[in-house]
């Protein structure tokens, strides 16, 4: 006679389970640094993450080295994305195409505040992150800290990084909309056309104008 499944699959040792749960967690990981992973995960945050439970206080420290803090950006909208500055192609990509929808704001993209985070503090400090912020449009601020301070600014946004052993990071690749009280109004995948992305900011900066 066959074993029934489920017991079978309650029978399955301890450490097994262990096993196939970080295994799903780092395939997933994987997963959510692809194109479809980024449109899932954002699917995945809109539908099922309270917006209420994204975003928070957080303290880093800026290319020129100054300390900043949720608060130097209250009462203004963000873009806010996570990468790091040895990334070899999503980082570089998202940071030259925020450029060009900023400009393609206009005027309107005086208000908005771009904020690129690392995942990578070790490598990206403050002056590494300047060098290489200056590639990119000067109205966007890059912020690094230690690593704990990094960890808790991923767990405080809900994002996910992980160092492999090449030393590169898998992390969300989604750009998180925040509004002017520091709450998150939608996430969007990278790679969307730039004109969906650009409505999506204007309609943020609109929404927060007074």
């Amino acid at each position: 006679m066959t074993a029934n499944p489920k017991f079978r699959s309650q029978g399955r040792p301890a450490w097994r389970r262990s096993l196939l749960a970080i295994a799903v967690a780092l395939g997933l990981g994987a997963f959510a640094m692809t194109a479809p992973g980024a449109r899932l995960l954002v699917w995945l945050g809109q539908t099922f993450a309270p917006r209420a439970a994204v975003g928070g206080p957080f303290s880093l420290v800026d290319q020129t080295g100054a300390r900043r803090t949720d608060k130097d950006f209250a009462g203004h909208p963000m873009l806010l994305f996570f990468g790091f500055t040895h990334c070899p192609d999503i980082c570089p990509t998202t940071l030259a195409s925020v450029g060009r929808w900023l400009d393609a704001l206009g005027p309107e993209a005086d208000g908005l505040r771009p904020i690129f985070v690392t995942v990578d503090p070790e490598r990206d400090t403050p002056a590494a992150l300047a060098e290489y912020m200056s590639a990119f449009d000067s109205r966007i601020t890059g912020l690094t800290g230690t690593p704990a301070e990094i960890v808790s600014m991923l767990r405080t946004y809900r994002a996910y990084a992980r160092k492999t052993e090449a030393g590169d990071v898998e992390h969300t690749a989604a750009l998180y909309l925040i509004d002017e009280t520091g709450a998150l109004r939608r996430l969007i995948s990278y790679n969307r056309p730039d004109d969906e992305i650009v409505a999506a900011l204007r309609e943020l900066i609109v929404h927060d104008a007074p």
